[in-house]
Formats: structure tokens, C-alpha cells, sequence
């Protein structure tokens, strides 16, 4: 499995990372820091899984996830929003741009279990 974190908080993406590598101890990860490196990391990658903070300067991760959705290379990655920004609206304009779960920072493991599972077995 490939999972792409995306954060400009450095610290807050590389601990995801390794929250992610100690669920997933086989799965390859990459992260980037900010939403134009993501679009250049994701499509040649395809990630099976994108953890994406929405409120990133330069280029929001509602703008990544809309963007992402287009290609073809990432349309069945799983686009998780990881943000503090967690009220209603929040959630339905993420749906809206394409993401398919919203969690609240700090992510909850459990949860983020779950969509490791899903995003395994979402593509081959």
C-alpha cells in the first residue's frame, strides 16, 4: 500500500508518517509539504491513500483534492481531510471537493486504522 501524507506543518506530517509506518509496517510512504508538491508527488505514485491538511497556504487541500480527482491515476485514492477545521460546513465542502472521510486533528488511530484497511484493499 502507498500512502501520501500532505502538511505544511512539518511536524505534524512526519508524525502522521510514522503513525502510519507503525500501523502499517509494510506499506511505502511519502510526504510532502505543501499542496503543489503533493500534485506532483501523487499522480506518478497513486497513492492508495492521501491524508491531506486542508488549510495549507499557497494551495488549499480542497483545491489538491479537486484537482486530484480529475486524473485518472489518482480517481480511486482514498482522500482523507486531517484538519482542525472540523464543523459541519467543513465537512460538507470537503465531500463536495472530493474527499471521502474528514477527521479532526489530532487523528484519531483507530479511525485511521480503518481507513488504512479500506484504502488496502481499494486498489490492486
Amino acid at each position: 500500500m502507498r500512502i501520501l501524507i500532505c502538511d505544511d506543518n512539518r511536524d505534524a506530517a512526519d508524525t502522521l508518517a510514522g503513525l502510519c509506518q507503525a500501523m502499517s509496517p509494510q506499506a511505502e510512504i511519502k510526504v510532502s509539504y505543501s499542496g503543489t508538491d503533493c500534485l506532483h508527488a501523487a499522480p506518478p505514485w497513486g497513492p492508495h491513500v492521501l491524508l491531506l491538511d486542508i488549510g495549507m497556504p499557497g494551495m488549499s487541500g480542497y483545491e489538491v483534492a479537486r484537482e486530484l480527482r480529475a486524473l485518472k491515476e489518482c480517481c480511486d485514492t482514498v482522500i482523507v481531510a486531517v484538519s482542525g477545521w472540523a464543523a459541519r460546513a467543513d465537512r460538507e465542502k470537503s465531500a463536495a471537493a472530493g474527499f471521502d472521510f474528514h477527521f479532526a486533528k489530532p487523528i484519531d488511530p483507530q479511525a485511521l486504522l480503518q481507513v488504512l484497511e479500506k484504502g488496502a484493499s481499494a486498489r490492486p
